[in-house]
């Protein structure tokens, strides 16, 4: 009797801290673990942040004044963030709730 009370607190107890997420806390465990690993230049994990086929793409003026979309690889933007100064990369975002 004293282990199926025990089993059953246990279950209440983890079926409550379950609940008790908030949707944004996965998207701020990623975006924390992403800003972690550029401030410390680790090409490795920042690319672990991300999906293979993750494109990143910024809208740009030529020398003529138009504009248009320049792609990157995730490759290419987690060579570039070696060059970066240590905790330069830092513009996180805050979920209001």
């Amino acid at each position: 009797m004293y282990e199926i009370l025990t089993m059953v607190f246990l279950m209440l107890l983890l079926h409550g801290k379950a609940k008790s997420r908030k949707p944004g806390d996965s998207v701020k465990a990623v975006e924390d673990l992403l800003f972690g690993a550029m401030n410390n230049s680790d090409q490795a994990l920042l690319l672990s942040c991300f999906s293979g086929s993750a494109l990143l793409q910024t809208i740009a003026k030529n020398k003529e004044g138009n504009l248009f979309v320049k792609n990157e690889s995730i490759k290419e933007f987690a060579a570039s963030s070696d060059s970066a100064p240590k905790c330069a990369p830092d513009a996180r975002i805050s979920l209001i709730s």
